[in-house]
């Protein structure tokens, strides 16, 4: 399922561009959809194939938070006394994550670690924290939407985590970190989305993958289809979809550079060097 970033102030989201190629404008998006049930099917066959993987958890001493939690909490009007810090050990890597769950969240503590869990640790990795909020309204009257990610963290609102959210989420951050790393140098793009080699690859399709009118937005949902792909259909067959012909070479480009990056969207291995820092502790 596409969800759309929220309306939220410079504190949460460095904005991605939404750049659309003039050619892409005659494309039909692929019919049929893939999340035409509003991916319902898309998010359990991802359950299904991604199981959790244990882990050991402790929170933090009480008046303290990361600095970003502290931040985004506050900027939507949220008590701060009111969000736990968790730090979560996943046995595939050795340094934690940090969950910041405010205490009148609809899911609990371990339903959101054991969600993360299901994430293959080279995508999981490039988010060092993620946020679980209540539905909200910002300082500046905005409306919390489904999620939005900015750097290595990710926040998601209410009742929105699902496999397939945080996996479009993460595709945001690998987009403008690990994946676009691995263009050759020296490159000015700020998203492997947005550059000339990987748009090669969607201008050869029939149709487009994401009916977003975004290339960033777009590259989220291949991630999303690619773990699919690697899951659910192994070998890769892109079979997700009866028309997945329509957008092979789409698939195909966010496979290779997924390859490129350290097999990032298999769900083997242990984090590596680009496991994202810790954000700084702070006193609330």
């Amino acid at each position: 399922m596409h969800f759309h970033l929220p309306t939220i102030t410079s504190l949460l989201l460095v904005s991605h561009v939404s750049a659309w190629v003039t050619d892409m404008d005659d494309k039909p998006f692929i019919d049929p959809y893939y999340d035409k049930d509003g991916g319902l099917r898309l998010e359990a066959a991802l359950r299904a194939n991604l199981p959790e993987k244990p882990y050991s958890s402790s929170h933090w001493s009480s008046g303290w938070l990361p600095d970003i939690c502290r931040d985004i909490a506050s900027d939507w009007n949220h008590n701060l006394w009111d969000i736990d810090a968790i730090n979560v050990t996943y046995t595939d890597c050795s340094t934690p994550w940090v969950l910041c769950r405010h205490k009148a969240h609809p899911r609990s503590e371990q339903e959101l670690l054991g969600l993360i869990s299901r994430i293959p640790v080279r995508l999981r990795q490039s988010i060092a924290t993620f946020i679980a909020l209540p539905h909200s309204f910002s300082r500046n009257g905005d409306e919390s939407g489904a999620a939005g990610t900015a750097g290595s963290f990710t926040t998601v609102w209410d009742d929105y985590w699902q496999v397939q959210v945080l996996l479009h989420e993460i595709g945001h951050s690998v987009d403008s970190g690990v994946m676009l790393a691995q263009l050759p140098k020296p490159n000015n793009n700020f998203d492997l989305s947005l550059s000339d080699p990987f748009q090669a690859y969607i201008l050869q399709d029939k149709a487009l993958n994401s009916n977003t009118h975004s290339m960033v937005e777009g590259f989220a949902d291949l991630v999303v289809l690619a773990v699919y792909d690697l899951h659910v259909n192994p070998p890769v067959g892109y079979k997700f979809n009866p028309s997945w012909r329509d957008i092979r070479h789409a698939m195909e480009g966010i496979h290779y550079y997924g390859r490129l990056a350290g097999d990032v969207f298999r769900n083997s291995g242990r984090c590596n060097s680009w496991k994202a820092a810790a954000h700084t502790p702070v006193r609330i």
